[in-house]
């Protein structure tokens, strides 16, 4: 079941997690992951948040946007956030063979590393994380100086640390200056729960305010879940952008290489009083999700976010033309019945390389493009179109609220009432689909909205067997008729920018 913003979220625990609801009001302490590449940031993220949040691969780099998760350790709220790897690379001399691929390289780890860098800036404490097995590098004692700069708490961890030898080992990590190394192993959980005991232990030390332990939940101060929004699209279309444009923030990084976001990043933020959940994801190609590449991985995350999600913004760049895989992403957000608003991205390009858009009137071209727009993806044609620019923040400030209209058409409940007169109004209609003058159907005794987000409705008919040329058969609803239904009842109630569920129960 899909969750929505006026519920409260609950989620699963693990061995160590007591609970991962932070709904009390209070914001929870930060506590960020660092180290270089390839020390078990991430396996010691899913660890503690008692989950799979992050991807975690042997390939070194795999995290480059800061992931986050709020949990709560001994009635303790806490928001972890786990980092990119920061790693000097070496300097390469331009030109030659394969200057491009390692300028390439280059940029990206400088844009990790300058994400990292703010993720820390966000930090009430530091955990510091090296490799027990790999020993003390350089890049350890060059990230030790970073962070002991910023002065704030540190806690230093030695991950995977599984034996006895590499336990006696964990002693060396005292040369870097960041107080007494804790011996774990993320993988397996070992001294994970000891390591978040020293954590509370330190913010109660540093006279670090936690949250008020054992709050009572009640209608004064249970919070609402934030309402989730998915950024989806091919690669390259400009999400990461948009999302950046609609926090104010560079919180996730920009690239013109495809497929820089990896896996979906949820950030927290709140606009107006209202809390919401922006999720970034990783852009889906064709036949990408069926692979187990590191993309074909992310991708089957991003189709998994959707499960929790209330609203997607589906992305394209509006000066290309819809191909066949933004229809198929546009089927995927209808199966998962999630609401949509459609945001035909880079909107200054498309006026700077369309002669349409130079020979005509602004409010010309937007109708021509929606319609056309319409025309491609129909079964997403109840969706708002935004025509945006997310460099240029045209619209962006326009998103938000379109994004909350659609989730109160997902919540919209019709009474009974005027679903029957409703109903019976329309009973009168003779009904024809497009390849039938007239279509025999089964008596309908009554229908009802059953429930929300998205709305789903209970059309009640009679079973019956009837004569047909090819024998006795069972008298059904036809699909043309629940697709007459569905836009009768837009027409009627609205739901802009959510699907309808309509099911059909039949009774002897």
């Amino acid at each position: 079941m899909k969750n929505n913003h006026h519920k409260l979220k609950s989620t699963g625990n693990d061995d160590f997690i007591q609970s991962q609801s932070t709904s009390n009001g209070v914001n929870p302490k930060t506590i960020v992951i660092v180290g270089r590449m390839n020390v078990g940031k991430s396996t010691l993220f899913n660890r503690i948040i008692g989950g799979a949040n992050a991807l975690v691969s042997p390939i070194a780099g795999t995290t480059r946007d800061w992931q986050e998760a709020k949990t709560q350790w001994r009635d303790t709220s806490l928001r972890i956030i786990d980092t990119g790897g920061v790693e000097q690379l070496p300097k390469r001399k331009s030109g030659g063979a394969g200057s491009g691929s390692a300028g390439e390289d280059e940029g990206m780890q400088a844009a990790v590393e300058r994400a990292t860098k703010k993720a820390i800036a966000k930090a009430d404490i530091m955990l510091f994380l090296v490799d027990g097995k790999e020993g003390m590098l350089p890049q350890d004692r060059s990230l030790a100086k970073l962070i002991l700069r910023k002065q704030k708490p540190i806690i230093l961890a030695v991950n995977k640390v599984d034996s006895p030898y590499h336990r006696s080992n964990a002693a060396l990590f005292w040369k870097l200056g960041c107080g007494e190394p804790h011996p774990i192993a993320a993988l397996t959980g070992a001294g994970v729960g000891d390591l978040l005991d020293i954590i509370i232990e330190t913010l109660k030390q540093k006279n670090i305010k936690t949250p008020d332990r054992n709050l009572q939940l009640t209608t004064d101060n249970v919070q609402l879940s934030p309402l989730r929004i998915a950024v989806i699209g091919k690669p390259n279309v400009g999400k990461s952008s948009l999302v950046n444009a609609i926090l104010g923030e560079e919180r996730v990084i920009v690239s013109p290489i495809a497929g820089t976001t990896r896996e979906p990043i949820d950030t927290d933020f709140e606009r107006d009083g209202k809390r919401y959940t922006l999720v970034d994801t990783a852009g889906i190609r064709r036949h990408a999700e069926r692979t187990r590449t590191l993309e074909g991985v992310g991708v089957e995350r991003t189709i998994k976010a959707l499960y929790r999600t209330d609203v997607a913004l589906l992305v394209f760049e509006s000066q290309e033309a819809l191909a066949s895989q933004d229809l198929r992403i546009a089927a995927t957000l209808v199966d998962n019945t999630v609401g949509v608003v459609i945001i035909a991205n880079k909107w200054d390009l498309f006026h700077e390389q369309s002669s349409m858009a130079k020979s005509e009137e602004q409010s010309d071209v937007t109708k021509r493009y929606a319609a056309y727009i319409r025309r491609q993806i129909p079964h997403i044609a109840w969706a708002t179109i935004l025509f945006v620019s997310a460099t240029t923040n045209r619209n962006v400030q326009k998103i938000l609220a379109v994004i909350e209209a659609a989730a109160r058409e997902r919540e919209k409940m019709i009474p009974e009432a005027t679903l029957a007169a409703w109903l019976k109004r329309l009973t009168y209609r003779p009904h024809k689909n497009k390849s039938e003058r007239k279509v025999r159907m089964p008596h309908i005794y009554g229908m009802k909205q059953v429930s929300i987000a998205p709305p789903t409705f209970e059309l009640v008919t009679e079973f019956k067997v009837v004569p047909t040329k090819s024998g006795m058969q069972k008298e059904t609803v036809r699909d043309s008729y629940i697709r007459f239904l569905e836009n009768q009842l837009r027409a009627s109630f609205g739901f802009t920018g959510t699907p309808i569920v309509v099911k059909v129960k039949t009774i002897e």
